[in-house]
């Protein structure tokens, strides 16, 4: 089965949805406390590549073990949604991100070959992004093709496919990123579930990943003058 490469922008693709009060206050509060000690400059890459680069990303992210006991809770909660094994799900990672903080538009998935990335239990499947704070300013999850800005209530969460319906190919539809802070202090939890079972052959550091300026560039390329037109 052939997996490189994008989804074509009128492929069937399942939207992001928002579920108000996913996680509870008392895990909320749990997984807070634990995370904010281990923030550290959140980094980019693939596979074997990883490295700090603002011009794409500023924040800060601490991991939360998956048999971290409320970590367990949360991750299993999505698990069950989309009957998914356990197994197939990533620790959880929390980001922090500060006043002029963002993401800039990325997909949580693979569009081209990365070897190390997918041999760690394939293609990502399913994002929840928890939000554990509502109480800034601006820094929306800004999906671009579908020029929809969403800011979910604290403890509520975005949940979406990186892939096309089949689970074949990166959709257009999932490139997302996250706005610029105005104000405050935004906390969001990420949890993130494969196809397989995902497997710890390489340091965690090395989960991230994000398009360089070249990728983007050639993303933007394709979908402007490919996905656009068709």
């Amino acid at each position: 089965m052939e997996r490189q490469g994008m989804a074509r922008e009128d492929s069937q693709y399942n939207h992001p949805k928002v579920i108000n009060d996913f996680i509870t206050i008392k895990q909320n509060n749990e997984i807070l406390e634990f995370a904010k000690p281990r923030f550290k400059d959140s980094l980019i890459g693939g596979g074997s590549v990883h490295q700090k680069d603002l011009s794409v990303r500023n924040s800060q992210t601490a991991w939360v073990s998956r048999d971290n006991k409320t970590a367990k809770e949360i991750i299993t909660k999505v698990c069950d949604m989309y009957n998914l094994p356990f197994e197939n799900a990533e620790d959880l990672q929390v980001v922090k991100y500060e006043k002029g903080n963002y993401y800039k538009e990325h997909h949580d998935s693979f569009p081209y070959y990365e070897p190390d990335f997918l041999s760690q239990g394939g293609h990502r499947v399913v994002t929840a992004l928890i939000y554990l704070n509502d109480d800034f300013e601006e820094g929306e999850t800004r999906f671009v093709a579908l020029d929809k800005n969403i800011k979910p209530q604290k403890n509520g969460a975005i949940l979406f496919h990186p892939l096309d319906a089949d689970n074949k190919k990166c959709h257009p539809k999932a490139l997302h990123a996250g706005l610029p802070i105005k104000s405050g202090t935004k906390y969001v939890a990420n949890v993130w579930i494969r196809e397989g079972p995902f497997k710890y052959d390489v340091d965690r550091s090395t989960y991230d990943f994000y398009f360089n300026d070249k990728l983007l560039y050639l993303h933007r390329l394709l979908y402007y003058t490919f996905y656009r037109n068709k």
